[in-house]
Order: C-alpha cells, then sequence, then structure tokens
C-alpha cells in the first residue's frame, strides 16, 4: 500500500519522527514537509500519517486546518496520527486530543505521542528564554520514544 507520511516540524523533532517511520515502512512511502507541498493530492494513498511538533500547548495550525479541510478524505484511507511534544502522561494525551478531531482520533490505526527535544541550536532567543524559565532547561535534549516509534511504525505498516 502506497503510504504518505505529511508532517510540520519546528526545530526538527517531528522530521525525525517521520523519517524513522519511513525507514520502516519501507520503498512506497512519499514523505512531505506540509509547509513545503502546496496542495497534496490524496488519491494515490492509501495509508497517510500526520504528525507534528507541540509548541506552547498547540500543534501547527496548518496541520489542523488540513486535517479539518481533507477529513471526509481522510476517514476514508487507514490514517495514522503523531505529535512530538515534552509532556507525558495527562498532560500529552491533552496536547494529542486537541491537536486533531475526535473523528480522526477514533479512526486511525495507530496513535502516537512520541515524546519530543528542545534543540538549542535552532531556537531564537525567546524561545531559549521561554524554555530556560518554564522547563527548566539550559541545554539541548531529547526525549524521542524510539520504542514507540517503531511499534506505531510497525502497527501502520501491517
Amino acid at each position: 500500500m502506497n503510504t504518505l507520511i505529511l508532517y510540520m516540524s519546528h526545530t526538527g523533532s517531528a522530521k525525525k519522527v517521520a523519517e524513522m517511520v519511513k525507514n520502516i515502512i519501507g520503498e512506497a512511502c512519499d514523505l512531505r514537509d506540509l509547509s513545503e507541498s502546496g496542495k497534496t493530492d490524496l488519491n494515490p494513498f492509501g495509508r497517510i500519517i500526520i504528525g507534528g511538533s507541540v509548541k506552547m500547548g498547540k500543534i501547527q495550525s496548518a496541520i489542523q486546518k488540513f486535517c479539518q479541510s481533507h477529513e471526509n478524505e481522510l476517514l476514508q484511507k487507514e490514517i495514522g496520527l503523531y505529535v512530538c511534544c515534552m509532556y507525558e502522561g495527562e498532560t500529552a494525551q491533552k496536547q494529542f486530543d486537541a491537536s486533531y478531531s475526535s473523528a480522526l482520533r477514533n479512526h486511525a490505526k495507530a496513535t502516537l505521542i512520541a515524546g519530543g527535544e528542545f534543540s538549542f541550536e535552532k531556537m531564537n532567543f525567546m524561545e531559549k528564554m521561554i524554555v530556560k524559565k518554564v522547563a527548566k532547561v539550559s541545554q539541548s535534549i531529547s526525549m524521542l520514544k524510539t520504542d514507540d516509534i517503531k511499534n506505531f511504525a510497525e502497527k501502520m505498516k501491517l
């Protein structure tokens, strides 16, 4: 089955997850940055995976708009949904739930809260200051859940 992975990534975490998933799924997989792809034709794909990064509690608005405008079409496909965020547990789940409609979440073959990263070398001054103050982190850190990402990709591959 042809697979399309659509993602948006502020500092690279969601892109890393997309690339990991693509490597597991294999050849019939197309990877596209939603911020660069323009109009996307979903017809050639039987499987669509959508992911983005949570910043200040929200996923990129372009992902939400894409999902809203293509919801009926997505509900006819096999879909997987993921977010990258630095929270765990209930807070992470609330951020995931706020990112995608209940119809898409319920229809998804697999969902993933992939963890996240603070990449100081890719942040502007204000972002660094906010992370230092709120998260109490003063250097780059990765908390990507590689085992969960692999399990998500394997489930989508079946």
